[in-house]
């Protein structure tokens, strides 16, 4: 009998062991050691059944899994084996730009591509590229298909269900960022709801905050409530990944929105804001440079502050950080060197600001 209670032991842990190893499901050992923990098991499934044959881009980790589950119906882009894929992974890793991806699209035409939510460069453009669209998202990551492709149903993306049965807080606030950022409101208001009331339960008041605010901060900039925008998410910028763009985004339209108001002190304000958060990139010098000129000029709020006379600094940052860009800027550029030449006369001159897209944020 004790040797008949043995085997049926050993054969049970043995049978638990195994599914928590091969099955994708949410087993527990000591976080998330299953299939479906790290790899894109939810995203594969998708793909084998709604693109069989598809030529497919991925994410240097999800590679490995890819292969050992589509190949050979699908083609994989790469895995994490350095050694056969050399050129492969080095272009990949090179190329974190707008442009650097378009040369690697081109260059490697691929029908569909995954990849996980930390991919937030990747996730950026794909998002707004006008030749790709979101098919798919879940537990680990995200399926985009180029624009020709149809989805299966209605024209619209999934949203796998098992995201809901992730236990990092970690993991599924980057959902709940994704579905934020795509206007998802149901399923972040569903994910909102479970760890709200996970956090309620474990009185953790902050993490409650902090979900309530991220949904009203992103839905706020969504309606172009900007000043709502920085008010629920300024506090966030530091340590939630993804939010600085939304808040750097909102000072430089409340900064154009003072403009147009002529409140040129107000607008200069929040394209200082702008500027401190992200000071190397060409738009936020170049509109701080903008709004220090107009408030430089302007005669009834008097030629008193020593620091607006650093304009000719800002346009002199801004030529050297759009470099590589000058067919999009031309008239930006031709306006900077002219005031840096002194060859430009002010006057009544209506000037706009450069306002770039939450995709330019995030590479």
């Amino acid at each position: 009998m004790p040797y008949i209670v043995m085997i049926i032991t050993l054969f049970l842990s043995i049978n638990v062991i195994y599914r928590a190893f091969t099955i994708a499901e949410d087993y527990v050992l000591a976080g998330d050691f299953s299939i479906s923990g790290n790899n894109p098991v939810d995203e594969a499934e998708y793909i084998e059944k709604y693109f069989p044959k598809a030529h497919i881009g991925n994410s240097y980790n999800f590679g490995a899994y890819l292969l050992w589950r589509l190949w050979p119906a699908n083609k994989v882009f790469f895995d994490s084996r350095h050694f056969p894929y050399k050129n492969w992974s080095d272009e990949y890793f090179a190329s974190r730009s707008t442009k650097g991806l378009d040369l690697l699209l081109k260059k490697y035409p691929c029908d569909v591509w995954t990849f996980d939510h930390a991919e937030l460069a990747l996730s950026s453009y794909f998002r707004y590229s006008p030749k790709w669209k979101l098919a798919f998202y879940g537990r680990n990551g995200q399926v985009f298909i180029r624009k020709g492709l149809k989805l299966p149903e209605r024209d619209h993306y999934r949203v796998s269900k098992n995201i809901f049965k992730l236990r990092s807080h970690f993991a599924l606030l980057r959902i709940y960022l994704f579905a934020l950022t795509i206007n998802d409101w149901e399923t972040a208001e569903l994910i909102s709801k479970k760890e709200i009331n996970r956090f309620k339960n474990e009185n953790k008041p902050h993490k409650v905050k902090l979900y309530r605010d991220l949904f009203a901060g992103i839905k706020a900039f969504s309606e172009k409530k900007f000043e709502v925008a920085v008010t629920r998410l300024g506090k966030y910028n530091t340590f939630v990944k993804g939010v600085g763009g939304y808040i750097v985004m909102s000072y430089l339209h409340l900064s154009q929105q003072s403009l147009n108001e002529d409140k040129r002190d107000i607008a200069f304000q929040y394209a200082d804001m702008a500027a401190k958060l992200l000071p190397n990139t060409f738009y936020t010098q170049y509109n701080l440079g903008v709004t220090k000129l107009l408030l430089q000029n302007d005669d009834h709020l008097g030629k008193k502050s020593f620091e607006l006379e650093s304009y000719k600094n800002n346009f002199k940052n801004f030529l050297v950080l759009v470099n590589g860009n000058d067919a999009l800027f031309a008239e930006e550029i031709d306006f900077a060197k002219g005031i840096i030449d002194d060859n430009i006369q002010m006057g009544k001159k209506k000037l706009n600001l450069l306002i770039p897209s939450l995709t330019t944020l995030t590479e």
